[in-house]
């Protein structure tokens, strides 16, 4: 009976011992899951455009606090006063003069619309000409009004027109309204008035992800499972 007991206390601790040993192993590679998955995730972090607009470092000019707003890097901001000009950036190719007439073409923060140009066929001996088309829906995707205009190599309307009865542009202010000032980002706009009432401009820039940006992340996060060895 004293030999059956010690071998069934014997089977119990290593029972036990097996037992604990693989939650161990299992509880290791959660948590080197859970930072490749956070590795990853990284990536695709938005920027927190409507918690940097409701900040009060925005109006109180604390402008280097709202950094923890952008998110992944690529993700910046610019600052404009009342004049044009260039007052604060947290990255770089924002003009440092930007008339007022060109930041109000730059899309708001919170409209809904969806501008599109398209190139169209030109005839022999025809200058060429673009068409533009600007798309304006409701809060709930229902499309509410839709503007056309065609125009010509110098940016000369010559069909239609928008609502501010604009005749032409110039090219800096064609690829701030059609949103192609920037490559492979997207630009918004918003208005705030600082501690002293002034009316500033924030631009907000959000960078899109390339797919050589997204297989370089990846092919890189291998290397969090090397913590599996210890």
């Amino acid at each position: 009976m004293k030999n059956k007991s010690v071998r069934g206390s014997l089977f119990t601790l290593l029972a036990r011992n097996y037992l604990l040993f693989t939650l161990t192993l299992l509880a290791m590679a959660a948590v080197v899951f859970a930072l490749w998955n956070a590795w990853l995730d990284s990536l695709y972090q938005p920027p927190d455009w409507d918690g940097l607009l409701k900040s009060p470092a925005l109006s109180s000019g604390d402008y280097d606090a709202l950094r923890r707003h952008l998110g992944r890097d690529g993700n910046d901001f610019a600052v404009y006063d009342g004049s044009g000009a260039l007052i604060y950036a947290t990255g770089s190719g924002f003009d440092a003069q930007c008339e007022p007439e060109e930041l109000g073409l730059v899309q708001l923060w919170d409209s809904a619309e969806e501008i599109n140009v398209y190139e169209l066929t030109s005839r022999q001996g025809e200058e060429p000409r673009c068409l533009l088309v600007r798309r304006l829906f409701s809060l709930d995707g229902t499309p509410e009004r839709t503007d056309v205009m065609v125009l010509d190599s110098g940016l000369r309307v010559i069909f239609g027109g928008l609502e501010d009865g604009r005749t032409g542009y110039t090219r800096r202010e064609f690829l701030y309204l059609t949103g192609a000032r920037f490559p492979n980002a997207s630009l918004y706009r918003e208005q705030f008035a600082d501690q002293d009432g002034r009316l500033m401009t924030v631009l907000l820039r959000s960078n899109y992800i390339s797919d050589e940006l997204y297989f370089r992340h990846y092919s890189n996060s291998w290397r969090i499972w090397l913590l599996c060895i210890p």
